[in-house]
Formats: structure tokens, C-alpha cells, sequence
């Protein structure tokens, strides 16, 4: 199997949890753009847009 094919699988296996600190690391830590992080965590801007929205809401109290 490629390279390729053994990364889609295992991000097939992350669980929302894990995704959701994907998510994190690649925008606040990577300075990664929206578009950059739904190639790598393979997710959709609106599931991407949600985890953000619910970071910042909670950091901000």
C-alpha cells in the first residue's frame, strides 16, 4: 500500500475528539488555512468552522 492510502485510513479511524485537536493544532499551532486543514483532516469547512467557533467561544470567558 502507498503512503497515501495507509494516511486516509487512519484518519478514517480518528475519533471526533482526536479530529477535533487536529483541527486545532493545524489552524492555532501550524498556521494552517481553512482550506489546508480540510485536505489534511479530511473534514468540511462547515465541520471545521464549528470547532473553531466552539474553541473561541469557550476561551473567551
Amino acid at each position: 500500500m502507498s503512503f497515501h492510502m495507509i494516511a486516509v485510513i487512519i484518519y478514517h479511524m480518528l475519533s471526533n475528539v482526536e479530529k477535533e485537536k487536529l483541527v486545532i493544532v493545524l489552524y492555532y499551532n501550524q498556521r494552517k488555512n481553512v482550506r489546508q486543514v480540510a485536505q489534511e483532516a479530511r473534514m468540511s469547512f462547515r465541520d471545521i468552522a464549528a470547532i473553531l467557533k466552539k474553541k473561541d467561544s469557550s476561551q473567551s470567558w
